[in-house]
C-alpha cells in the first residue's frame, strides 16, 4: 500500500509540474525582464537573469548597459540602464534610472503567479535605484 502511495504522489507532482511549464509558455517573448532587454538591446545572453554575468565595472557604467539584479526568485531581474547619476563632484557613481518589465507585486491571477507574472508584465515602468542593490553590470 504504501509503494502504491508514494508512485501515486510522484506521478501527481511530475504531471503538475508539467502542466506549469506548458501553460507558462503563452507568456515568453511577451513581457518579461529578459524579453524586454532583447526588445530593447537587440540580444541578451542565454538562460534566465538569475544566471546572467556582468562585463562591466560599476565606475564604467553608461546608458544602455543593463543592471543585473539578485532577486529571492531563482529567475533574477535585469533593466535597462537609462541614465547615471554621479555623486556630488565626483566621477562615482551613486544612482542608476532603469526602465524594466515585469517588475513589482506579483500577479494576483492564480496561473500567473505561479508563471512569475507580476502585475507590471509588459509594462515600462522607470525607477531609480542605487548603484549598490545591483549585483553586476552588462554591456551587449
Amino acid at each position: 500500500m504504501k509503494k502504491i502511495i508514494g508512485i501515486f504522489v510522484v506521478t501527481f507532482v511530475f504531471t503538475g509540474v508539467s502542466y506549469a511549464q506548458n501553460s507558462c509558455a503563452k507568456y515568453f517573448g511577451k513581457g518579461y525582464c529578459v524579453d524586454y532587454i532583447k526588445q530593447k538591446v537587440g540580444k541578451k545572453p542565454s538562460g534566465n537573469a538569475g544566471t546572467w554575468e556582468g562585463n562591466v565595472n560599476v565606475k564604467d557604467i553608461k546608458v544602455g548597459d543593463v543592471a543585473i539584479f539578485s532577486s529571492p526568485t531563482p529567475y533574477g531581474h535585469v533593466a535597462v540602464v537609462e541614465s547615471v547619476i554621479y555623486e556630488r563632484n565626483t566621477d562615482k557613481p551613486y544612482q542608476i534610472e532603469i526602465t524594466e518589465w515585469n517588475w513589482g507585486l506579483p500577479s494576483s491571477n492564480k496561473e500567473e503567479k505561479a508563471c512569475a507574472v507580476t502585475q507590471k508584465f509588459n509594462t515600462l515602468p522607470r525607477r531609480t535605484v542605487r548603484v549598490n542593490t545591483v549585483k553586476a553590470f552588462w554591456r551587449p
